[in-house]
């Protein structure tokens, strides 16, 4: 699942770089993703320990990357 923190919130912070998105949006996605992905590495790292990811977590990126395509799509 770290992993798949990292990817998610790494696609996040490229698509805030598509055309068409508000620099409220841009800047909500690359803070968002960035710091989704700095977590992912965090708990990457991690040795010992349990570490858990509730599902809603992912909602950011997924809910980043649609905005940012909808938003791309109606600038075309």
């Amino acid at each position: 699942m770290e992993i798949a923190a990292v990817i998610t919130g790494l696609l996040a912070v490229l698509v805030s770089f598509l055309p068409g998105l508000t620099a409220g949006r841009r800047a909500f996605g690359i803070i968002g993703g960035a710091g989704f992905a700095v977590y992912g590495l965090y708990v990457l790292n991690q040795d010992s320990g349990t570490w858990y990811f509730p599902i809603w977590l992912f909602l950011l990126p997924v809910v980043t990357i649609a905005g940012a395509a909808r938003a791309s799509q109606r600038h075309e």
